[in-house]
């Protein structure tokens, strides 16, 4: 038996004895060890440099749970600091990475015509590309799975995503029913700077749109599914975001609030941040805003 069928064959043991006994501890901690090294082998396999990979940070007693979703182009890594803080504060903390690899540079309408024209194949060779693991329908799936097995190890998880991993998170906080969700800068009505030929295309030429940037395209196409389904969320949740934020309109903070019915819900707007707000000058702002929302909500007390 290869050494990834042994991994998911003992996840698949440590699930049935957790829903047998959820109280075992050490059964809980195991599979979440061990799904660690299942997603360790799969980045392995794809080159993946370890301190971009997926990590957990484990505590030795029964603690909540929280889960990391890093944003686009991004990886676990920036969700580090966010990790270390919680993990000191009694949770048990696990980051996925996303299969959402974005390489190669956008080459843009002009190059795309010049490419038409002129049968230029370096265009075809340098131009991005969304495969089956490099979309969002993707990114979900894996996701699910990975909140799935943080259940199974503690019913009080919290997912917090990032930018793109926000827009994961409000779909998983609609698919389970979370009790508290953290949505940081989430990615809903990115602004218009370079964006608006694009936009246009997607409306008149969605096919031409995502011959020209696959990957781009993918990434639209979740963010417009998602706005499309929301039409209230019932379950508490702190949405932060920074004036100046210069990624992502503050349209999706106002979407959010207008369509937030918990009166338990915290809406942040951070003065000055910029977009990566888990990271930089505002980060233990953002990470003391975290803490202290996931402590009134969560159920379990921390050691």
């Amino acid at each position: 038996m290869k050494a990834i069928e042994k991994i998911t064959y003992s996840i698949w043991e440590l699930k049935e004895e957790i829903r047998k006994n959820p109280d075992n501890y050490d059964a809980g901690r195991e599979l979440l060890s061990y799904f660690l090294k299942s997603r360790s082998y799969i980045e392995r396999k794809h080159n993946i440099p370890e301190g971009e990979r997926s990590f957990l940070l484990l505590q030795d007693h029964k603690a909540p749970a929280c889960m990391l979703i890093h944003g686009a182009g991004g990886n676990p890594a920036e969700m580090r600091g966010l990790g270390d803080y919680l993990y000191n504060l009694g949770f048990t903390v696990y980051a996925i990475r996303l299969p959402l690899t974005i390489t190669g540079g956008n080459k843009g309408f002009k190059d795309y015509l010049r490419y038409l024209f002129r049968r230029n194949r370096d265009y075809d060779r340098t131009k991005r590309r969304a495969t089956n693991r490099n979309t969002w329908s993707a990114c979900l799936p894996e996701s699910e799975i990975a909140l799935d097995t943080l259940i199974d190890y503690s019913a009080d998880t919290a997912v917090i995503g990032f930018s793109f991993g926000g827009l994961i998170a409000l779909n998983l906080m609609r698919k389970y029913n979370l009790d508290k969700t953290v949505l940081i800068s989430p990615a809903l009505f990115p602004r218009d700077r370079g964006n608006l030929l694009f936009r246009f295309m997607l409306k008149c030429a969605p096919r031409l749109a995502k011959q020209i940037d696959p990957v781009k395209y993918t990434i639209f196409e979740f963010i417009q599914q998602t706005r499309s389904r929301i039409k209230t969320i019932n379950q508490p949740f702190l949405a932060i975001q920074s004036i100046n934020d210069p990624v992502l309109s503050l349209k999706g903070y106002a979407f959010l609030k207008r369509r937030s019915t918990s009166k338990k819900s915290e809406f942040v707007l951070i003065e000055k941040g910029e977009h990566l707000l888990v990271k930089g000058d505002n980060s233990e702002e953002v990470f003391k805003l975290i803490g202290k929302f996931l402590r009134k909500t969560q159920s379990l007390r921390l050691f």
